[in-house]
């Protein structure tokens, strides 16, 4: 869980940001395991769950993060051809992003 991402999800101030697409990007935010990447991979499915919502209300969800520019998605194919989990990217506003130099500057 990355609490520094949680953080700056919650200290988004956007009035085109609705409360699902907020919960729907904490529950992302959640996932993140690095603060220095703030990548991750998991399922629509499993972000419905954790929100409380479908499956394609987070697709929905996901496009408007996208749009406002709040995540980046990678889509994912195995060699089949096949949809794998995308990996998700957190975009954080300008100057919110984490010193990951190991305090050196």
């Amino acid at each position: 869980m990355s609490k520094l991402a949680i953080k700056r999800a919650f200290a988004i101030r956007n009035e085109k940001l609705t409360p699902c697409s907020r919960l729907v990007l904490v529950a992302i935010c959640d996932e993140i395991e690095h603060d220095c990447a703030l990548t991750c991979s998991i399922s629509q499915n499993k972000i419905g769950r954790k929100v409380g919502v479908t499956h394609n209300t987070v697709a929905r969800r996901v496009a408007d993060l996208c749009e406002l520019g709040y995540l980046t998605v990678t889509r994912q194919r195995d060699a089949r051809g096949y949809q794998k989990t995308n990996i998700y990217r957190v975009n954080l506003p300008v100057g919110a992003e984490p010193s990951c130099d190991g305090g050196r500057s």
